[in-house]
């Protein structure tokens, strides 16, 4: 707005841009951030130049990888740069993608596509929270496709006065080495047909309807064999 920061922001501004005072402040606040978010910051301060985000031993540290197939996986193995395409995919083809409308998005991806092949399609574990199913890691996750320029994201302001995040198409999604088979691309096109016209919030409502989200207790990981329950239907 228009404003000047006081003496303690522009130190802290002024800080930030200095190895020793980002050190510093790792020491003294590195809890805050994830495994992955703390494992980034520690490569560049240690002068690493080779780009980390797109090496697949950078997922060895994240808990967003699976380390067996299971229910809870879809009995698929995580596959980052697949589930990356999906992000893409949906920010191309559903006129507004809100991080509570993508988490759901990405559940009827993966859940249908299980319905339909009795696997999932990313590998992404899915978590039961209050306003309905959301990725496992998906904090992680994001901030990995932002830093990684798969995806922009932007704070909005919503007509009730609350902000919120839209995910849109970053500049490096035309870099990620991964294409759709013709059976993922006809489950991709049937989530997005039924739930496009919907808004965020009537996407959450839909979302607790669902057997995996009512039949799973709070904060616990929805196994994928409810996925045969699913309102959407199975694709042909």
């Amino acid at each position: 707005g228009g404003g000047i920061q006081d003496e303690a922001h522009d130190n802290a501004i002024r800080s930030s841009k200095s190895p020793d005072g980002m050190r510093d402040l790792l020491d003294r606040r590195g809890e805050r951030l994830s495994d992955w978010q703390r494992k980034r910051v520690e490569a560049v301060l240690a002068g690493e130049s080779k780009p980390m985000t797109k090496l697949d031993d950078m997922l060895s540290g994240v808990s967003a990888k699976p380390k067996e197939l299971t229910a809870e996986t879809g009995y698929r193995d995580f596959d980052y740069l697949l589930y990356a395409l999906v992000v893409v995919w949906l920010c191309q083809h559903v006129k507004m993608v809100t991080a509570t409308s993508l988490n759901k998005l990405m559940f009827y991806v993966d859940f249908l596509h299980y319905k339909c092949e009795s696997v999932s399609l990313t590998g992404s574990k899915y978590r039961r929270v209050q306003h309905g199913p959301v990725p496992a890691e998906y904090g992680d996750l994001q901030n990995r496709l932002e830093l990684d320029g798969f995806i922009r994201i932007k704070e909005i302001r919503h007509g009730n006065g609350h902000t919120g995040l839209r995910f849109r198409v970053g500049p490096d999604a035309d870099q990620i080495d991964r294409e759709f088979s013709s059976r993922e691309l006809k489950i991709l096109e049937t989530v997005a047909r039924a739930l496009k016209g919907m808004t965020p919030s009537e996407i959450r409502k839909l979302s607790h309807k669902e057997r995996a989200w009512k039949d799973t207790e709070d904060r616990a990981l929805i196994v994928y064999d409810k996925a045969m329950d699913l309102s959407l239907s199975a694709v042909d």
